[in-house]
């Protein structure tokens, strides 16, 4: 029998900031990895809930830190 080892959601969180180098917007985002947290930002579920004022084709994600495991 082969134990299979859940990682715990963690939360990220994320600077996005618009291509022109503007001021940014932090979000906190939980997911398994940081991989996954980073193909949220990109979904359009994302954009509609964060209320984010410039396009997904201009938007750069200028940091990520994880802050630990989700609760």
């Amino acid at each position: 029998m082969t134990a299979i080892a859940c990682e715990p959601a963690r939360r990220y969180s994320v600077l996005i900031t618009p291509g022109d180098d503007d001021h940014g917007t932090w979000h906190t985002i939980t997911a398994a990895s940081i991989g996954e947290a980073l193909r949220s930002v990109r979904s359009a579920l994302f954009w509609e809930t964060a209320q984010i004022r410039y396009s997904r084709d201009e938007a750069t994600v200028s940091a990520i830190e994880c802050l630990g495991n989700a609760h």
